[in-house]
């Protein structure tokens, strides 16, 4: 638990613009590439998924970031981010991706243009939270079978859908825990 608040209190010290240069000096869990803003709701919604117990701890995030782009968070392209989640149209297209289809157009445009927390916390969602949204449609009418108001949901698919963690065993969630430092 003192691993997280270490953790928690590092990402927090990155939102409080205006602490003192002394209280965001240091920041462990940013390198250059990575995005140094977020919104409070995603700092708020990640507190709340690690205080579940059933998010990976962020420094599994980090890991995973490292494979999928060597922690490159502004990494461009239709997998983008650190984490390289698919990114395609807007939400609610057919056509559209795995960061809109799991809210994450509610930071950003794409991973890459999202703060590092907003990316995980897309990633805790898509992994675990899954997430839902109710959708009011301009036209009023029914359209493909959905009425003009209606719940857009997704659950959580696990974590084998990044390719690192796919095919790496030292990513391996389980093992990796029992392997924490």
């Amino acid at each position: 638990m003192s691993k997280f608040v270490v953790i928690l209190t590092s990402i927090l010290s990155v939102f409080v613009i205006s602490a003192p240069a002394e209280a965001i000096k240091t920041q462990p869990l940013l390198n250059q590439s990575s995005p140094t803003k977020s919104n409070s709701s995603a700092v708020v919604e990640l507190a709340q998924q690690m205080l579940s117990g059933r998010a990976a701890p962020i420094e599994y995030w980090l890991d995973v970031a490292k494979c999928e782009t060597r922690s490159d968070w502004r990494d461009h392209g239709q997998f983008a981010g650190g984490l390289g989640i698919y990114t395609a149209g807007k939400f609610p297209q057919r056509g559209m991706g795995t960061w809109e289809r799991w809210g994450g157009e509610q930071f950003a445009s794409s991973p890459d243009k999202a703060s590092f927390t907003e990316q995980i916390v897309v990633a805790n969602r898509i992994a675990v939270f899954g997430w839902s949204k109710v959708v009011v449609r301009k036209d009023g009418g029914k359209r493909n079978g959905l009425p003009a108001t209606y719940v857009w949901e997704r659950s959580g698919i696990g974590y084998k859908g990044w390719g690192c963690i796919k095919n790496y065993k030292y990513l391996d969630l389980s093992q990796w825990m029992s392997n924490t430092r």
